[in-house]
């Protein structure tokens, strides 16, 4: 396999880690003297959203470090993610506004490194489960069930017989007072809310201008096993003050998580930590030459926008084998793009028995050499950060 010739080439690593270490029980206060590792989270600018005011927030958004702190015991594994947002922005009802919230994604098969999901909605045949928490305030929602009796003025006291306690109740019964969802995806347009019953919980609490928000579930079920010494995870957050919702977030690319007890695959870990050593002015040549007639990134902006995946943060999200993937094997991850029916000159793929079948070329004609210095060069498309 001509990636595999290639990712032998090149041997840098420029990531970090993430660390669970064993505890006797999984709880809020085992985070406390446990060692945290710092992650960037990038703006994912694949697609330009569909919302002028929320766009215009965004613009120029920059990355965003955050802390992460893991824990494991023999049946449970737990994650604290914190982060930095000067405001708390907690959804309680309407359509103009929205939450912050985080996510924690894995693949469901991860045995090999070299083909992982797409990062956010996985990709066909690599599908990921997707755990979402969103800042949800007590409010009143007519949930389908046709609780219109629940929508009486507050002011007609013939109705209420002069009380509003039972009220008040029975509407509290009905309010959605949390956002706590499991999903399973395999590409856009195929997420799945799971509906099982599953041993997994998510909280957030903020306090002096941060976000902390955790995780936790069972090492193991039907739909996921992190029973191993190492797997990777993606970690995204939205900020409801800059209109986030949906894609327009934060992510980070696949970090491999490793257990302290366990023994540690370096191969693996080391393949996702990689950073590609590379002639940076050759691929950017190279990269300036073959990809902006289609792709906008940088400097190069004149490509209609809806003609293919915007690249500015491309190296910021994405793990060297996807970018060394995506320019051999197009087809392999193929992304839906904008709604076919309202731009149809630009289609990102089209099918086959079936199948997506990337417009975009193979570049699999290119030697070694240049295909490094492309993908050393993708890699440094992402915006700066915080700090």
């Amino acid at each position: 396999m001509k990636k595999l010739a290639i990712l032998s080439l090149v041997a840098s690593l420029g990531f970090a880690d993430i660390t669970a270490y064993k505890v006797d029980s999984v709880n809020s206060d085992s985070f406390k003297s446990i060692e945290e590792s710092s992650i960037t989270l990038y703006p994912q600018t694949t697609l330009q959203f569909n919302d002028r005011e929320a766009v215009a927030l965004n613009k120029n958004e920059i990355a965003q470090k955050a802390n992460v702190k893991a824990i494991y015991s023999d049946k449970k594994i737990a994650f604290q993610i914190s982060w930095e947002d000067s405001t708390k922005d907690i959804y309680s009802g309407g359509t103009d506004k929205f939450a912050d919230g985080f996510a924690i994604e894995f693949p469901q098969e991860y045995s090999n490194p070299l083909e992982l999901p797409y990062i956010g909605m996985g990709s066909r045949d690599r599908s990921v489960v997707l755990y979402l928490q969103k800042a949800y305030d007590s409010f009143y929602e007519p949930n389908g069930n046709g609780d219109i009796e629940s929508q009486v003025n507050r002011s007609n006291r013939n109705y209420f017989n002069n009380s509003l306690a039972k009220f008040d109740e029975k509407v509290q019964s009905l309010s959605n007072r949390d956002y706590q969802r499991a999903f399973v995806a395999s590409g856009f347009k195929s997420t799945t809310e799971i509906k099982d019953k599953l041993d997994f919980d998510m909280q957030m609490s903020y306090k002096n201008g941060k976000w902390i928000g955790t995780f936790t579930r069972v090492l193991k079920d039907e739909y996921l096993n992190l029973d191993s010494n190492i797997f990777p995870i993606s970690i995204a957050i939205w900020n409801g003050n800059k209109l986030n919702r949906d894609g327009l977030k934060k992510i980070t690319k696949w970090i491999p998580v490793t257990f302290d007890k366990k023994d540690k695959n370096q191969n693996y870990a080391n393949t996702l930590n990689l950073k590609v050593q590379g002639d940076l002015k050759a691929g950017f040549n190279l990269v300036s030459q073959n990809c902006t007639a289609c792709h906008n990134f940088g400097e190069f902006n004149y490509a209609p926008k809806y003609m293919a995946p915007n690249l500015s943060n491309i190296g910021g999200y994405s793990n060297a084998s996807y970018l060394f993937e995506s320019i051999l094997k197009p087809s392999k991850v193929v992304l839906a793009g904008y709604n076919q029916n309202a731009h149809k000159n630009y289609p990102w793929y089209s099918r086959v028995k079936n199948q997506r079948i990337s417009q975009m070329p193979s570049y699999n004609f290119l030697n070694n050499r240049d295909v490094v210095n492309m993908v050393a060069y993708l890699q440094t498309l992402k915006a700066k950060d915080n700090q």
